[in-house]
């Protein structure tokens, strides 16, 4: 069964901001990127207990540095 993930309007802002960042450099990486950290986020639908709990928010979840530069380096293998 998958959960619901639900991607707020900052994270989206904050993705946003990331990727142009990048692409000022790489427009390919950033776009790389992106779609690697939407998809780390969206994860979360099958895995809702992976990254640790938001002790702010009850059944919230996020993604520490680590789980998201494991994805990455994954991906460059």
């Amino acid at each position: 069964m998958d959960f619901r993930v639900e991607i707020k309007d900052p994270a989206i802002a904050d993705l946003a901001e990331i990727v142009s960042y990048v692409a000022q450099d790489n427009p390919d990486a950033a776009s790389v990127l992106g779609n690697h950290l939407l998809d780390a986020a969206l994860s979360l639908a099958q895995t809702p207990h992976k990254g640790s709990p938001y002790p702010k928010l009850v059944n919230i979840r996020k993604l520490n540095r680590a789980a998201v530069q494991n994805l990455l380096s994954r991906e460059r293998s």
